[in-house]
């Protein structure tokens, strides 16, 4: 039970460092947020194809299924913090690049799918070492909380202020919120610049010697079978895998799913697409108030919503119903993705951190590229309301693992094991 002298601790402040990375990735979630909005609207312009559409998504989403392991064992020998700047760094140039193309009408649907498959390849390596990075700037114990807070302030701006911006920019000027967005990149990668500390992970040899480093095989190897040896996390990654296909095969013809069906233009495109930050930023908020209260089985219940808000798209074409569906599930994702995420930094040992995570997010986001090329291909044959119905049909058996195997109870236990093993 916690006592009233730890409830006065975790509210204690979460330091200097935390809140320069917080700003980072609040400051360059806005300006993924308009991004996002952007880009398929770019796309629908050039394209009313659902597969070449989807071919934006296939293509940011890609790298996770190429690169998740690689990426996790060179960020546990490279320096975190010059990992995500650099990567910031990179993306201001790509995303500038794209402006350019949109301002001189040159912008071409391979060089969109170019472009954002290198800025899928950056988010491989920013998110690993982003997750690596916090564990080494906070206790475990404000872990949770931190979590939340990253969550509903990178939702709220990615998705809250960032679509409804990027919807308006594009109105005014297609090359608008690509120059936005390289500029939030450009900033982020300054802040990060600024964390104080060393953010190289500690490593010695399985002999305790000081010989040279495994090969790069070996390390990718040992996050593998860490992994594959962890029941919960292992579970947690490939329900987590399946979520994100079925998702994506819903949310890459999305943008030709309002402006077909819901007859929205950019503006109420970009409204409809803050829904899911609004109830991003209430689960986020929810989550940190209710940090270590909540139910056994909150996993179940946040699979069980997202899959309902599957069922009312395609039944209805006003965009009000479609927007409170979206509300439901970005509150639903945040408080997944807190509870997990936590729970990955506290029971994975740090100097494996990237490596087993990098495994981790291939399972549970190398099935995103094959999920929106099948979106495309099933909205193409079946229509556009047909993938929101296959990924509803898929949540039914996801809720009922998540009710077995996925309980609260079971990730506190690997947290206690994992605090009371040799890291």
């Amino acid at each position: 039970m916690t006592t009233p002298r730890n409830a006065v601790r975790e509210r204690r402040p979460l330091g200097a460092n935390f809140t320069r990375l917080f700003v980072a990735a609040t400051l360059s979630s806005t300006g993924d947020g308009v991004t996002f909005v952007a880009a398929p609207l770019l796309a629908a312009s050039l394209t009313h194809d659902p597969r070449l559409v989807a071919g934006i998504e296939t293509a940011v989403a890609a790298p996770w299924l190429l690169l998740s392991l690689p990426a996790g064992a060179l960020v546990d020998r490279w320096d975190r913090r010059r990992v995500m700047w650099t990567v910031d760094a990179m993306r201001t140039v790509v995303v500038a690049a794209i402006a350019l193309a949109a301002a001189t009408h040159t912008a071409t649907l391979p060089l969109l799918y170019v472009a954002f498959f290198l800025l899928g390849c950056g988010q491989v390596f920013f998110d690993n070492a982003d997750q690596a990075m916090l564990p080494t700037i906070l206790d475990g114990d404000d872990l949770e909380r931190a979590n939340a807070r990253l969550q509903a302030g990178t939702l709220g701006a990615g998705q809250l202020l960032g679509p409804a911006l990027g919807s308006l920019l594009f109105a005014a000027a297609v090359a608008l919120p690509f120059g936005f967005d390289a500029a939030t990149f450009a900033v982020s990668a300054l802040l990060i610049t600024r964390l104080r500390g060393t953010f190289v992970a500690r490593r010695t040899s399985p002999e305790g010697s000081e010989n040279a480093p495994p090969r790069l095989r070996s390390d990718i190897a040992e996050g593998l079978r860490w992994l594959v040896g962890h029941r919960l996390l292992r579970t947690l990654a490939l329900v987590l895998g399946a979520m994100n296909l079925l998702d994506l095969m819903a949310r890459s013809t999305f943008v030709l799913f309002a402006q077909q069906r819901l007859g929205l233009g950019a503006l109420g495109f970009g409204l409809v697409m803050t829904m899911f930050a609004i109830g991003g930023v209430v689960g986020g908020i929810a989550t940190d108030r209710w940090s270590g209260r909540l139910p056994d089985r909150v996993l179940a219940v946040v699979v069980a919503v997202m899959g309902l808000g599957y069922v009312v798209v395609p039944l209805t074409e006003n965009a009000a119903v479609t927007a409170v569906a979206f509300l439901g599930a970005g509150a639903a994702s945040v408080v997944w993705n807190v509870v997990t995420v936590s729970a990955r930094q506290q029971i994975i040992p740090a100097p494996l951190f990237a490596r087993v995570n990098s495994v981790y997010r291939l399972l549970a986001w190398g099935s995103m590229p094959v999920g929106a090329a099948l979106g495309g291909v099933v909205a193409h044959r079946f229509g556009l309301g047909a993938p929101f119905w296959v990924a509803a049909v898929g949540h039914v058996g996801l809720v009922l693992v998540a009710a077995h195997s996925l309980r609260r109870r079971d990730i506190d236990a690997a947290r206690g094991a994992a605090a009371v093993s040799p890291q």
